[in-house]
Order: structure tokens, then sequence, then C-alpha cells
């Protein structure tokens, strides 16, 4: 998709509209790639209001079915909320065409019905592959509907993240990114480039951001206005780790964790963001995962890195690994258990947590937010502990986030 051939198409149909007749052109092309919809959004910002329909079709453009109204476009198109299947053997289809979304689906994320992005509208993007089911927009939809602002949270799943950025970053309206996987350590060295703005502890310490800011993003104009290649910078923060401690506080009802010890299930982002919050606030970590190698891994670089206040390489508490098969793992008796493991996602699978572990008073955090109530939750109910929905961790770093874009 480039300007120059929108630019031709548009014409071709100007010439067959009738002056007065309050006709409509309607431009919907085909994107392979996400960063192939920012062009489409740029030239439908520049054309006269009220004359065009246009967003890009495919299941990587849906987000531009989003954010088409707010860029000019007089309509968009929905899948009915609900579809009707009166013969099993010929089903409706689900949509009418790639990349359609559910009516609920917009109103959701647009903040509610009554609600659409318009030409003051800014935007961010949550930036996963995949990203489909990612509840991010609609948390952030409904924050912004309460709160009273005007901002759109778009689910994108870029082919490359960092040049999608690089894109986004030129343009006035949009203010920043939450990311998830894959490219949480990608954001961190974006915010070590040449755009780079630098990044916060966390993010130092673990190697992976999930949020990146435009700071001084109203200069942006002014900057493709004189040409300046430089214009605004991104900064990467990490909300999920302060996310985590706050949760696991709330539950113990004490700020610091001295004296503690804590498990941490799993060696991924996630791992490494609750292993360092955790550490932080002075709790004795062990990190627990099926690969030693991994866990070990994780274990040194925090503390390497220094997890706490205490001095550069000194986090306090020690950090160590362990297998999550042996009999180390299991004679273990944590005072705090965070699981950050994808197991017991839709009630496929659980985590290898022993009942010796889950005792009265013992705070279990689980990363699983759907179903909200896990297996893991319910035993750690059972047992006289204290469960931890992996929603509130969800909400937390949402909240922080939505506080930093």
């Amino acid at each position: 998709i480039d300007v120059a051939s929108l630019d031709a198409v548009a014409a071709e149909l100007d010439a067959l509209v009738r002056p007065g007749s309050g006709d409509l052109i309607k431009i919907v092309p085909a994107a392979e790639r996400a960063e192939e919809v920012l062009p489409l959004l740029s030239w439908l910002e520049r054309r006269p209001g009220g004359t065009t329909i246009a967003f890009a079709s495919g299941q990587v453009a849906a987000f531009s079915r989003m954010a088409a109204p707010g860029f000019g476009s007089v309509f968009v198109y929905a899948a009915p909320a609900r579809i009707e299947e009166p013969d099993p053997e010929h089903p409706l289809l689900q949509s009418a065409a790639p990349g359609q979304l559910r009516v609920p689906h917009i109103r959701a994320a647009w903040g509610g019905p009554g609600r659409a992005p318009g030409r003051a509208t800014r935007f961010a993007a949550i930036c996963g592959r995949p990203i489909g089911h990612s509840a991010t927009p609609v948390t952030h939809g409904a924050a912004l509907r309460v709160l009273g602002g005007d901002g759109l949270f778009l689910p994108v799943a870029p082919t490359s993240f960092t040049r999608f950025v690089e894109a986004v970053r030129t343009h006035p309206r949009w203010v920043g990114f939450s990311v998830t996987a894959p490219f949480k350590l990608e954001a961190a060295e974006v915010a070590r480039g040449p755009f780079g703005a630098g990044s916060d502890r966390a993010t130092a310490a673990i190697g992976a951001a999930n949020t990146l800011t435009l700071i001084e993003h109203e200069a942006v104009r002014k900057a493709v206005q004189y040409g300046d290649a430089q214009g605004p910078r991104l900064a990467a923060s990490n909300t999920d780790a302060p996310a985590v401690g706050d949760a696991v506080a709330e539950a113990l009802g004490r700020e610091q964790f001295d004296g503690l010890s804590a498990v941490v299930i799993g060696a991924g982002g996630a791992a490494r963001a609750a292993t360092f919050a955790l550490a932080r606030r002075g709790a004795a970590v062990t990190v627990a995962a099926r690969r030693f190698e991994a866990a070990d891994a994780l274990a040194k670089a925090l503390t390497a890195s220094g997890g706490t206040d205490s001095g550069p390489t000194s986090i306090g508490p020690p950090i160590s690994a362990v297998d999550l098969g042996s009999d180390a793992y299991r004679q273990l008796r944590p005072d705090i258990i965070v699981h950050t493991t994808p197991l017991g996602t839709d009630g496929i699978g659980e985590p290898d947590v022993p009942a010796e572990h889950l005792r009265p008073g013992v705070a279990v955090l689980d990363a699983v937010y759907r179903p909200r109530e896990t297996r893991l939750l319910r035993r750690t109910a059972e047992a006289g502990g204290l469960p931890i929905s992996g929603e509130r961790w969800f909400l937390l770093q949402g909240w922080r986030q939505h506080i930093a874009i």
C-alpha cells in the first residue's frame, strides 16, 4: 500500500462522484503486513472530510477497522453481534471479509456504545504475535471511558516490530505502545537504539520492556514539518515487575518481604519480572523450571544486574535456581509462590506445585487469568493460603502502563 497508488485510485473514483449527491468513495486494499496499514491511515487523514470510506482487509489489518473513523473514514464494517447457524451442514461465514471484527468487539475497544474515535483521538498499539486474544484494548478502552480520555488502544501483530515502531514514531497522534510476547526483548533494544530515550531500572535489570512511551510526542508535527529526522524518542518501562510486587503486598498486608522465601515457577519474561520484583522487596527467591539451565541463567543474570537499591551488583537475599522435578524443589517451604507459565490456561494442564507448598498464609499468584479462578488458586484457598488471580496482576500492570502512556 503506497500513497501514490491510493491517490491514483482515489482520483479515478472522485471523477465518478456526482457533485452534491452525497456519494462516497470506498477504498479497501488488502494488507499482508501490519506496517502497510500506516500509509493508508495517514493518506485517509488528508482526504476531505465526509468523502471517503477506507481501511485495509486481512487478518493483520483488523486494527485498521477500529482506527479508520479516527482518521476520517465515514463508515467501517463489522460482523453481527450474533450469527445464527440454521443449517449445520452449510454454516454462515463468521465474517464477510478477512479481518472483519464483531460489533461488540469494536464497541468495547472504543469504550462502549455511542463512542467512536475522531480527529482528536490519540492512538496507542498493543503489539504481539499472536494478538487476537489480548484483553488490553478493551481494558484500556474501559479506563479511558471512565477517565474521559479520547484515546484508543489498537491490537497490532507487526511483522517487524522495530519498523512498525519507527513508522508510528513520526505521527503526532500516536503516543506509545503496550508490548507483549514475542517483542518485549526487542522493545528494550529500541529504547537503547538511535531513537531511544533509555529505560527504567526494571527494564534494564530484566532485559525486557512491556511499555514504550513516545516522549515529547507533541513535537512530532513540528519535527515532520521541518524535516527533523530525530523527532520524539521512545522510553521503555516494565510495569509487570512492580505489579507483581503490588499484588503480593496486597495479599500479605506488608510492603517489604524481608525474611520471606519465594518460589517463581518458570524461566521466561514473566518469571524474570516476578523474580526481580520479589527480590527487590527483600524476599529470598528460588527460580524453578523444567530446564535447570534456564532457571540458573535467569538467577545469575538478575543477581549480576542488581535487583534492589543496595548496590550495583548486590541484591540482598540470594537468587537461586532449582530443577522443577527435583527433590530439592519439593523440600522448599516458600512463603510466596508465583506461577508464570501458560499451564492452566483455559483449564488445560496444571503447574507442579506440591501439596506441601500450599500451607496456611502462603501467598500464591497465578499469572493465568483465563479462567479467573484456576485449579492452583482453588487448591491454595482450600489449604488456607492467599490466592491471587492473574487478573489482578494484569490490571495492576495495565494501570501503571495506562499512566505511563
